[in-house]
């Protein structure tokens, strides 16, 4: 199971059993940090500075009434709310909620009679006290399959440990075999990994580097991408394409080899290697990535054809002028011009564009359901879900049936009246012509175009 595979990879060597047994819960929620949300920043150790004793949690049972004692098992041992204990214990959550101060209270005073100096320490340590009590086992417990013997039951109805062992086999989140340690010796598993960091400017491009890599690798908090060098031995010549268009800047990644114990595996990769690369990629100059000779400068700028095009500048320069003249109006240009290329699979419109970095996409169909935002960025950044791989953009529409129109614009800055304007549209004879007509009036600096099927 990955999860245990991954408590074992980053338990410290000699541990000792009842510290394992506290750090297995904030490993096992690492694990599932990294497999559902992409999030490998290690958390820091909350620890109310002091090992508990089970005589303690002895002398807190015996002063504790029935109530007292299910807020303390369900509260501190299950970790539920004051309000799920409220409902399981059928109470008044004003009644939970004394009756946790109680037990506080009874903590502190167990604690002030032996002279520990945490008696009189903020609440928040005294519940991290409270709940590794709740869970403490009991000092003559081995685990393992004495939870399932018929002449340990009375040890499994007083020991934490196997009590909690027990209520997950019944629910059949643990099989019996679980809790039995294997014959063999676990040998930990090595592996490698490139953390590739992404300066801020550029963390939008990781989506792009993500699909060049045919998804061999895992995007890790904001800015990083996590890379298995044994399934992806071309990594310069993929990242090559994309740093000479600038996508990103070479002076915006960095990047750290290193094996330790891990192992990938599907969604994560388990064990401590994944933080000791990100913290390595930390130290290391923008521009270098360990395993990789070197990395491209973007392509220069095309020179300018100057002594070609001074004659068209002086002849466009005076239409220019002989427009403004006739029309008594300013001429404007888009500021972030879009190229775009349309076409049709399987009766569905798709469409390909390249557009600015620094550009905010809107894509608007029109079809058998009416006019319908596609696409519509609140930053610049949020086109990276649209991007190919290749330094372009592309998006399918579906649903909207083999006659869809579509309006794409692009803007130096977000499109907040965008839904308003489809509404006043969405009357009209031609809803499109008329949204382009609001845009373009609103929004001078846009450049938007406008795609009909002949």
């Amino acid at each position: 199971m990955d999860a245990r595979e991954h408590v074992l990879l980053s338990l410290p060597q000699n541990v000792h059993p009842a510290q394992a047994e506290e750090l297995a819960e904030r490993y096992t929620l690492e694990y599932l940090d990294r497999k559902t949300q992409g999030n490998y920043t290690k958390k820091p150790v909350e620890t109310c500075g002091i090992e508990p004793q089970y005589r303690w949690r002895g002398r807190l049972l015996d002063v504790l009434d029935s109530v007292g004692e299910l807020v303390f098992r369900l509260g501190y041992g299950d970790q539920l709310s004051i309000e799920q204990i409220a409902e399981a214990l059928g109470a008044d959550s004003g009644v939970v909620a004394s009756s946790k101060e109680g037990i506080r209270g009874a903590l502190r005073a167990i604690l002030d009679s032996e002279g520990v100096s945490l008696a009189n320490g903020e609440n928040k340590q005294i519940d991290i006290l409270l709940s590794r009590l709740a869970l403490l086992a009991t000092p003559d417990c081995s685990g393992g399959d004495e939870i399932l013997r018929s002449d340990k039951r009375g040890h499994v109805e007083h020991c934490p440990r196997c009590t909690r062992g027990l209520r997950l086999i019944r629910a059949n989140q643990l099989a019996p075999s679980d809790l039995i340690p294997p014959n063999e010796q676990w040998t930990p598993p090595n592996t490698s990994v490139i953390a590739i960091h992404f300066h801020p400017d550029s963390r939008h491009r990781r989506n792009g580097v993500l699909a060049a890599l045919d998804g061999r690798a895992f995007l890790a908090d904001n800015d990083v991408l996590l890379v298995d060098p044994d399934h992806v031995p071309d990594l310069g010549e993929r990242l090559y394409e994309l740093l000479l268009h600038g996508k990103p800047k070479k002076t915006h990644i960095r990047g750290a080899l290193v094996r330790g114990g891990g192992r990938w595996s599907e969604g994560a990769l388990l064990g401590p290697v994944a933080d000791a690369a990100m913290k390595k990629t930390l130290s290391q100059q923008w521009g270098h990535i360990d395993s990789i000779d070197s990395l491209p400068e973007p392509l220069p700028e095309p020179p300018s054809p100057t002594r070609w095009w001074v004659a068209a500048m002086l002849v466009t320069l005076l239409a220019i002028l002989g427009g403004v003249l006739v029309l008594q109006s300013p001429t404007t240009f888009a500021t972030y011009p879009v190229d775009v290329e349309y076409g049709v699979s399987k009766g569905e419109l798709y469409t390909r564009f390249d557009a600015h970095d620094q550009a905010l996409m809107s894509v608007v169909s029109h079809g058998v359901r009416g006019l319908r935002v596609e696409h519509h960025s609140q930053s610049p950044a949020d086109k990276g879900i649209l991007a190919t791989g290749k330094g372009d953009f592309a998006l399918r529409i579906v649903g909207q049936g083999p006659q869809t129109s579509l309006l794409i614009a692009s803007n130096p800055q977000h499109m907040a009246e965008l839904e308003r304007f489809i509404e006043m549209s969405a009357q009209q004879f031609d809803p499109l012509d008329e949204l382009q007509a609001l845009l373009t009036r609103r929004y001078p600096q846009a450049d938007i175009k406008l795609h009909r099927l002949p």
